[in-house]
């Protein structure tokens, strides 16, 4: 709650650094009384004193609107789940409907399917508040549970900040063996001395990514569902591949930059404070994270292969990943950066033990130390042209070279439009997942030293409209030596490159109190479509109405949603590796041609917003139809409540 304090003679200790700031502090109200000794200040906050920027990004506001983006936005992922599948339970891995940019963190354990639960390096908030700030999130399970995520933010003065948060997701799910139990913790600080000579943000990050898994439903359950069997009405009827299965993927990251200001060039301006300038400085970064994947049965089905142990039914593999990074830059003011530097990574994955299997041995570590060079290019001209690159390379004994660009231009050739387009090249190894394992299973053990980079070209384009609430976007991508798994589930290199382009566009339009939202997105491989199946066209459609309620004191929101997507030959999911694998072209299942349909409310009463929706209500007079994967379906009818909620103190 927000309360007045009282500042004795505010003028004796201040500086004139703090008395220039606060003429334009929207916290501060009010004229000097009579008596400056015991002079009264009511802080008034606005919503532009509550900022927040990601780890390589600038500060902005947060965002409390109620808007279609937020909407959609609004579910245990964060994420706008337009180019996504969802699974049959929360906290599952989405299901990919287009080939999406690969991390730009190579040298992971983590598998695809827990990758929609993690929080990658630059997703990390850090804030600056003028007064403390908590946020909450939370949204019902499937069947029974929730998910809850808590954020508290408080900056100790204005230029030292600290945040805490917390998530935590139990789901039940309407299937046997979905149980979803993901828990993440984060704490984060920023600071930066008075001149601004010295930044530095840190953060600890915990995740603990939990899952049961039931390997698909059985022939005749995928049947009964498909037939509407009254029988089966209640999911929990039905059977699984697996009945006693689990999966954990654990990390334990630290992360580290910090900025110091080398040279100093004093500058007058039109105020009595002389700004100190940092052109040129030193920039450093660290990153360390441990990892640990963990497949567990404890109960001995032998449904993928003849085990080739006794009762040891768990393997769990393990990495070591450290990475420095130290940079030389030059800047001036927002509108040039250049850095340029080397880079130092530490990779061990390792086991406990060695592992020897019927055909070879899985030793128990590998290490290797890799050395490179980093460079960052920012130019903006006015604010029509800016031009940002991102350029590095490694090499190493044992997982070779490895280097990434990224070049990106953003124009503005007319008032409220934009044009934006580069380039993104990529070589690397590929995930260490499909370079090592061991398993109680003999045909998933593995030790794939000889796989060659997976490189990839990637042409990309953007043309907004602010004026039409238009964006039209398209892609061409070529990668070559593309790796995934086989029907066999084995890990596989093409010999031929994998050709792919995409083109799609979104507009939003407004009429009085109406407003509707499109999307379409055609997408086609070139070449070696067997490779990566994807549906032809992802198409999704909005239309809603928007009014005030209430003496104004609320805004809300209401419609219907549609989402849809073509037939195609998907990927099935592998628990073992918690990744997707192709179908066997003998006995496939081809999955979409049905619309997902929800009706939606959404409310806003001061900072808290409200969502309320009803999820795929054409399941009752189309049931059957809708498949997460070829032997797995995704949601029923779900009554979905969303809550986020904003305490400014």
């Amino acid at each position: 709650m927000l309360q007045a304090q009282i500042i004795p003679n505010p003028n004796a200790a201040r500086s004139i650094e703090d008395m220039n700031r606060s003429e334009n502090d929207s916290l501060l109200s009010g004229k000097n009384q009579s008596r400056p000794a015991d002079s009264l200040k009511i802080f008034n906050p606005t919503i532009g004193d509550y900022n927040f920027k990601l780890t390589n990004g600038e500060f902005r506001p947060i965002d409390t609107a109620l808007t279609l983006d937020a909407f959609y936005r609004k579910n245990e992922y964060n994420k706008d789940l337009f180019q996504y599948q969802q699974p049959p339970n929360m906290g599952l891995a989405l299901n990919p409907l287009t080939i999406l940019p690969e991390s730009n963190e190579p040298f992971q354990l983590l598998p695809v399917g827990k990758s929609s639960m993690y929080r990658p390096v630059d997703s990390i908030k850090y804030y600056d508040v003028k007064t403390p700030l908590t946020q909450f999130i939370f949204e019902n399970g499937v069947q029974e549970g929730q998910y809850l995520s808590t954020t508290f933010s408080h900056n100790i003065h204005s230029r030292w900040n600290y945040t805490l948060n917390y998530n935590y997701l139990s789901s039940m799910g309407r299937y046997l063996y979905t149980d979803s139990k993901n828990t993440s913790f984060l704490f984060n600080s920023n600071y930066k001395t008075k001149n601004n000579r010295y930044y530095i943000q840190a953060a600890f990050i915990s995740h603990d990514l939990n899952n049961n898994e039931n390997g698909g439903l059985t022939r005749q359950s995928i049947q009964a569902y498909i037939d509407n069997d009254s029988n089966f009405t209640n999911r929990n009827n039905m059977f699984s591949n697996l009945q006693d299965a689990y999966t954990k993927f654990d990390e334990r990251r630290i992360q580290l930059q910090h900025r110091f200001g080398i040279l100093s060039f004093g500058r007058n301006n039109n105020t009595i404070q002389e700004s100190k300038e940092f052109p040129i400085f030193l920039h450093h970064q660290l990153i360390y994270k441990h990892q640990d994947y963990e497949y567990r049965e404890n109960t001995a089905l032998e449904y993928y292969d003849t085990l080739i142990v006794g009762n040891v039914l768990s393997n769990r593999k393990k990495l070591d990943h450290l990475t420095n990074k130290l940079t030389l830059g030059y800047q001036w003011s927002q509108r040039l950066n250049l850095q340029g530097g080397i880079i130092h990574q530490l990779i061990k994955p390792y086991y406990d033990t060695e592992w020897v299997y019927s055909t070879g041995i899985v030793p128990a570590e590998t290490k290797e130390n890799r050395i490179g060079a980093v460079a960052h290019l920012l130019f903006q001209w006015k604010d029509d042209i800016q031009v940002r690159g991102n350029a590095s390379f490694t090499r190493g004994d044992v997982f070779g070279s490895a280097y990434h660009i990224d070049a990106n231009i953003n124009l503005k050739p007319f008032a409220g439009y934009t044009l934006s387009g580069g380039i993104k090249a990529k070589s690397n190894f590929p995930s260490l997942n499909y370079f090592y394992n061991q398993s109680f299973y003999d045909r998933f053990n593995y030790y794939n030293q000889d796989l060659d980079n997976q490189t990839s070209q990637e042409l990309y384009a953007r043309l907004s409209s602010d004026r039409f609430g238009l964006n039209l976007y398209g892609k061409l991508l070529n990668i070559s030596n593309y790796t995934y798994l086989d029907p066999t589930y084995q890990v596989q290199q093409s010999t031929d490159a994998l050709k792919y382009f995409s083109i799609g566009l979104q507009e939003h339009y407004k009429l009085r109190k109406f407003g509707g939202d499109l999307r379409v997105q055609y997408q086609k491989a070139l070449e070696n479509e067997n490779l990566f199946p994807t549906p032809d066209i992802i198409a999704r459609g909005t239309l809603y109405y928007e009014d005030n309620a209430f003496k104004n004191n609320m805004h809300f929101m209401t419609g219907i949603t549609a989402h849809y997507f073509s037939e195609f030959n998907a990927r099935e999911f592998l628990p073992v590796l918690n990744e997707f694998y192709l179908q066997n072209e003998d006995d496939t299942r081809d999955i979409g041609n049905y619309p997902q349909i929800d009706i939606f409310l959404n409310m806003k009463v001061r900072r808290m917003r409200i969502y309320l929706r009803g999820e795929n209500i054409n399941s009752f007079f189309m049931p059957g139809q809708n498949f997460y994967t070829p032997n797995q379906p995704s949601r029923d009818f779900k009554i979905q409540l969303g809550v986020h909620w904003y305490l400014l103190s």
